[in-house]
């Protein structure tokens, strides 16, 4: 059990110019004889036009946490424990799940990681899109708005007559963007969408992305776990470790001064840091298992920097240097290293 208070603030200061604004997201996977707390008092907020991203490893929570967003979690085993979004204003229950729902769409929209997995392979290209049009943009010029929205995602029309198989990989990710878009959204969510694509398509796709961005003003959370796509396309960052909101900032303090060690150690990963045996640094240790929720640091056993007390509690959120002393969208981490009482 935990038998210290945790310290630090529990989350960042509220941002008024927030498009969105995500608090205290609790996401439970019940499995049987046992529970996964999958998502833990995480966090997120977005301002209007803005580029956020969202990275951690395998595991960390970060699809779930987006996928809690879009009330698109499954119903037969996934529970929203908590958890309250607002945005324009109005605050939403996230465990409401009808309510959540009518947020899809017009106020948010998501392109997935693997396009012929959510593509439906027995309609044309033109079909899919169409349905979205109809939907959320209804007396629409259905043939002129179809259109549009490949010029805007850079297709040619002749894709409108092909089936989803018929497309390379890089044509179908292009072809969930104009669906997504079809929608007229003001937030989209993007999860791993240039993970299966080579690297010259990675690129189209990521100046595709940022075009679209600009274009529309619309603003972008970007789900990835690799921080050279992140640093492209994203203002801020957010880091989640074992469900967790580990870590926030503007993109030049995460990647160039990171406070957590997870996340030093991600960006080390990344940069191919060498050890001074000439080995690239690795991460020791397991990820923490999730069954029973955190009762501690959720890094605390892989970590070479662990003090006692981070064995004691879950810490809260410390501000790392002047950014972090900002009123809101600073330099947070939660780690006790930046307590400036526990030194």
């Amino acid at each position: 059990m935990i038998t210290t208070a945790p310290k630090g603030a529990t989350a960042p200061a509220a941002d008024p110019g927030s498009l969105l604004d995500v608090r205290d997201l609790t996401v439970v996977y019940e499995l049987s004889s046992r529970k996964v707390h999958a998502v833990t008092d995480a966090f997120l907020n977005v301002r209007p036009g803005e580029g956020v991203g969202i990275v951690g490893e395998s595991g960390s929570g970060k699809s779930t946490f987006v996928r809690a967003l879009m009330a698109l979690l499954p119903g037969a085993n996934a529970r929203v424990a908590s958890g309250r979004l607002r945005i324009d204003g109005e605050e939403y229950a996230m465990a409401d799940r009808a309510r959540m729902r009518r947020l899809r769409g017009r106020t948010m929209a998501m392109v997935f990681q693997d396009p012929l997995s959510y593509l439906n392979p027995l309609m044309t290209i033109r079909s899919q899109i169409l349905e979205a049009v109809r939907l959320n943009d209804p007396g629409a010029d259905e043939d002129h708005r179809v259109r549009d929205l490949l010029d805007l995602v850079r297709l040619p029309h002749r894709v409108l007559a092909s089936y989803p198989h018929e497309l390379s990989g890089g044509m179908r990710q292009r072809v969930l963007m104009a669906i997504a878009l079809g929608c007229r959204p003001r937030l989209l969510i993007a999860d791993e969408p240039t993970t299966a694509l080579d690297v010259t398509t990675q690129a189209e796709i990521l100046a595709l992305l940022r075009d679209i961005m600009r274009e529309l003003q619309m603003s972008l959370v970007l789900i990835s776990h690799d921080l050279g796509v992140v640093s492209r396309l994203c203002d801020r960052v957010f880091v989640m470790y074992g469900g967790r909101t580990i870590e926030t900032g503007p993109r030049e303090a995460i990647l160039s001064r990171p406070g957590h060690p997870y996340t030093r150690a991600l960006v080390d990963a990344a940069r191919s840091v060498r050890t001074a045996d000439g080995r690239f640094v690795t991460l020791t240790g397991d990820a923490p298992k999730l069954q029973d929720g955190a009762l501690a640091c959720p890094f605390v056993t892989r970590c070479t920097s662990a003090m006692p007390d981070c064995s004691a509690a879950v810490p809260g959120l410390f501000p790392v240097g002047e950014t972090g002393r900002a009123a809101a969208g600073g330099h947070l981490v939660r780690c006790l290293l930046h307590d400036a009482a526990a030194h």
